[in-house]
């Protein structure tokens, strides 16, 4: 049995009570769900509300082990967790089926994946709770909770959740600092782009949400 097995230990014996609040967040923020949690990295037992109580913004992604998409949820949020832009924003994974499952996606290979985020494990029964108490149905699946604990975007996948404007995120300054600029900058600069036939950007796709869970 592995150690981070949630039969093990005093997780499985949690008892955590859940107040009846609203499932979206039409009237502010609420109050955390105070998930039990066991460390993915440390085997040790905590809970949400003491994982987000580090005076930060926490991005929470919630995960399976069998949701097809989630890997590339994963590697997004790893590379923002080191940007220069979310320095003062901690971002989580949360796994809600197999805590064992969950550790052999992580270790496989010959370096951890998604090392720049914390990873834990909630119980199934657990899973229910969270998916009633946030209003959804579908991984992978953000949460984000401010600094002061309480949980201010509950809305989905990376299509609804701008991670740049989080609570403590820095966005990059603006490009054209004047948006009436003169045309003679227009015209010097149009040539220069058709020279280098610089294509548009690709529009950012959104996550495509697993349907079985």
């Amino acid at each position: 049995m592995s150690p981070l097995s949630p039969t093990n230990g005093a997780l499985a014996s949690r008892k955590l009570s859940v107040a009846p609040l609203p499932s979206l967040l039409d009237s502010g923020p609420l109050a955390i769900l105070d998930l039990p949690l066991t460390s993915l990295d440390t085997a040790a037992d905590s809970s949400l509300s003491e994982v987000c109580a580090g005076g930060k913004t926490t991005i929470i992604d919630f995960w399976t082990t069998k949701c097809t998409n989630c890997p590339a949820a994963l590697d997004k949020l790893d590379s923002l967790q080191v940007s220069s832009s979310h320095q003062n924003v901690q971002i989580i994974s949360i796994c809600c089926d197999s805590c064992d499952g969950a550790r052999e996606i992580i270790e496989r290979g010959a370096e951890p994946r998604w090392a720049n985020l914390r990873h834990y494990f909630t119980p199934l029964e657990w899973k229910e709770k969270a998916k009633a108490y946030f209003g959804f149905a579908q991984v992978p699946f953000y949460v984000v909770v401010n600094p002061d604990g309480a949980t201010v975007h509950s809305k989905g996948n990376a299509s609804k959740v701008d991670l740049a404007a989080v609570p403590g995120a820095v966005r990059p300054p603006a490009l054209i600092e004047d948006p009436a600029a003169d045309k003679e900058n227009e015209v010097e600069v149009a040539p220069i782009v058709e020279k280098l036939a610089i294509s548009e950007p690709e529009a950012p796709r959104a996550f495509i949400m697993d349907e079985d869970f």
